[in-house]
């Protein structure tokens, strides 16, 4: 699995199995889809962005990223019992 990463606040724009690695046609402007060496920007779900600013692309262990969401949901979870008592115990 791949990530999408924003090159100015780190956050993760996207995650995708394979990576839809694009270039410009230049005397027309419409991307086409090429090979990672070739590639000026990336397409996640209909929008490009531009490697070279914009974002980076790295290759993440999707077993981790699958643990942390159980790990916080499960949090979440906990949270919401916590809240359920304290409205038993108020007597609502």
């Amino acid at each position: 699995m791949y990530e999408v990463i924003s090159k100015d606040s780190g956050q993760r724009l996207a995650l995708c199995e394979q990576p839809r690695y694009v270039r410009i046609i230049p005397n027309t402007g419409v991307y086409v889809q090429c090979s990672a060496d070739q590639a000026e920007g990336i397409a996640v779900n209909g929008t490009v962005f531009a490697l070279s600013d914009q974002v980076k692309v790295c290759k993440v262990d999707t077993g981790a990223i699958i643990a942390d969401a159980a790990q916080q949901a499960s949090e979440i979870l906990k949270i919401k019992a916590a809240l359920c008592e304290l409205d038993l115990a108020g007597g609502e």
